[in-house]
């Protein structure tokens, strides 16, 4: 389940039951800064899907409440996208747009949805036999890392420029390889003038 802990006080509330949690973590998260929008995948041993709810500055209710972005569309404040098969959720909150991998039927893709989660569009679609992990995006929406785990094992650890990747550039640069260690986890720094 996905739970919430009081620093000062140490009490703790649970918000929401994972249905079909991982085996090495429950579920991946996502946080929405502007509206205190919690998303996390469920069903994650099957056709994953994404779940989200807003989360109370009250700590003893949950604000459904809905909200618009600029362009004029309604932000539900809780909701459930099924049969997405998108892992590794990540929202940027400079662009507010939730980033995402999908797999099927061998291939990943990097995904992206507004901040309605109302279109959902692929970026790029990797070769076959490419797996793809421990995505994240920088503080100022500009970079997208991940890890490329290619044919041989070989772990590459990539940055994407963001609006490369929306004029159709899908070319990144590589900041690391090594042969059978794996390179993940990798978080950009507040700053974001490195990955750590």
């Amino acid at each position: 389940h996905l739970e919430e802990i009081d620093l000062r006080s140490g009490s703790r509330r649970r918000l929401a039951v994972i249905d079909g949690p991982m085996m090495y973590q429950t579920a991946y998260v996502a946080f929405d800064r502007r509206r205190r929008r919690l998303f996390w995948t469920d069903r994650n041993n099957g056709i994953r899907g994404i779940r989200w709810m807003t989360l109370s500055q009250d700590r003893h209710r949950r604000d459904a409440a809905s909200d618009t972005t600029a362009a004029g569309l309604k932000v539900p404040g809780s909701g459930h996208l099924t049969f997405q098969r998108t892992s590794n959720i990540v929202y940027d909150n400079a662009r507010d747009m939730l980033y995402g991998l999908m797999s099927h039927e061998g291939v990943t893709h990097l995904v992206r949805y507004d901040a309605a989660l109302s279109r959902q569009d692929v970026l790029y679609t990797f070769p076959f036999g490419v797996s793809v992990s421990h995505l994240d995006v920088s503080h100022d929406g500009q970079m997208l890392a991940m890890t490329l785990v290619g044919l041989r094992g070989q772990n590459s650890l990539v940055l994407f420029s963001v609006d490369n990747l929306e004029n159709a550039d899908f070319s990144y640069h590589t900041l690391r390889t090594l042969g059978d260690t794996n390179l993940s986890q990798f978080r950009f720094s507040h700053d974001d003038t490195s990955l750590v």
